[in-house]
């Protein structure tokens, strides 16, 4: 009689099934993360929202790590000062990072629609295995209530080589939902 508890087939065909059934969304979800952020600000200091990532193609691996973002509000009478923090992790074996570029795309909360579209970029030097920080501000009329989408736009590294996403992100109506579409 065949016994089925110690086939390793089936244990092999469960386990693909089971990883697709409840890990592919997650992956991609998670690969997003490392590229794409969502913030609300409602005055100086900013909270990551939680979103939903829909997302045309695969990503794949950057050789780097998005660890943490935010930003600081300063208003300026009219005007409001945006500053923006990325933590970085190098985790390519063998080429340092020389600069990073970033794009804030400003909602509006009230009215629901695009506000300021940003590149912001810094030069650094993120050696392999650590971590850095890249910082960029910008002055400009701005909603007082906001959601920011921010995504990478590319990272350099010393070698003259660079990377730079194969989708392009974009905020729903809802403000929470962010769909990823090949460039």
């Amino acid at each position: 009689m065949y016994d089925i508890g110690n086939s390793r087939f089936l244990k092999q065909a469960l386990l693909v099934l089971l990883l697709t059934a409840m890990g592919m969304k997650t992956y991609a979800q998670e690969d997003h993360r490392n590229v794409v952020r969502l913030f609300r600000l409602d005055g100086s200091f900013s909270t990551e929202l939680p979103v939903k990532i829909s997302s045309e193609g695969k990503s794949e691996g950057f050789g780097f790590t998005l660890r943490d973002a935010r930003l600081e509000a300063d208003s300026m009478g009219f005007l409001t000062r945006l500053r923006s923090v990325l933590t970085i992790a190098n985790s390519d074996a063998k080429r340092r990072i020389t600069e990073v570029e970033w794009r804030l795309d400003v909602y509006d909360e009230a009215l629901h629609s695009l506000s300021q579209r940003v590149l912001q970029t810094d030069k650094v030097n993120i050696y392999a295995g650590e971590t850095g920080v890249a910082s960029a501000k910008i002055g400009a009329v701005l909603p007082d209530r906001m959601v920011v989408l921010l995504q990478l736009i590319r990272v350099a590294f010393a070698d003259g080589s660079a990377w730079s996403p194969m989708e392009q992100c974009s905020l729903g109506e809802d403000l929470r939902t962010i769909s990823c579409k090949s460039k």
